[in-house]
């Protein structure tokens, strides 16, 4: 049986239900294959073809666990950079915290470009200079640029699939969650992110 990474191996039977539908596709043909080939004796043709292609259908298999897998991490880590970039924003808007340490917090959550870090900082001086708070979480997620995740997770896809990654400037982070789930279920149009964005 074939190892697949955060699921169990000992047969259909054992499907974790979190796994998405065409990986779980992909586990029963590997299991289906595998027993078929018990009924073939060792040698026969049949047994090393059939073999054959169980093999790549569990390379197939473990690639597609993988992949969905890091996915995950990459969306909690972009949620959880979110959630905690705005908690970094609220304590310098009221003083909690000075330039120097939150822009040494933002790196630590990975939000390391410095010309970004900078503005931000201007952007939330002007917010205490004329008495505003920091805006929301949801009005954030609709405007904020894709997270240094899910610039590298799409241009990973994207080599994976044989296209070019796309420019991601001008794209938001829900746009670039779009272009992940395009790239992993096999619908991507790289002609609908080309600039202008059509």
């Amino acid at each position: 049986m074939r190892d697949v990474p955060d699921a169990g191996r000992e047969g259909a039977s054992n499907v974790t239900p979190t796994l998405p539908a065409h990986i779980e596709d992909y586990r029963t043909t590997v299991d289906t294959l595998e027993n078929i080939i018990r009924t073939y004796p060792e040698g026969a043709t049949e047994r090393i073809i059939l073999q054959a292609a169980a093999n790549i259908a569990g390379d197939r298999l473990v690639a597609l666990a993988r992949a969905w897998r890091e996915e995950a991490l990459a969306e909690a880590l972009a949620a959880a950079q979110a959630k905690a970039l705005s908690a970094l924003e609220k304590a310098y808007v009221r003083g909690a915290l000075d330039a120097e340490q939150f822009s040494a917090r933002m790196t630590e959550i990975g939000c390391t470009d410095t010309v970004d870090k900078a503005l931000l900082l201007a952007a939330l001086d002007t917010l205490k200079e004329h008495g505003q708070t920091e805006p929301g979480y949801t009005e954030k997620r609709q405007t904020e640029k894709p997270t240094e995740a899910q610039a590298a997770y799409i241009a990973k896809l994207a080599d994976q699939s044989g296209f070019t990654a796309p420019d991601l400037a001008g794209v938001t982070r829900a746009q670039a969650s779009e272009i992940i789930d395009s790239l992993r279920n096999g619908t991507y149009d790289a002609s609908k992110w080309e600039l202008p964005f059509s």
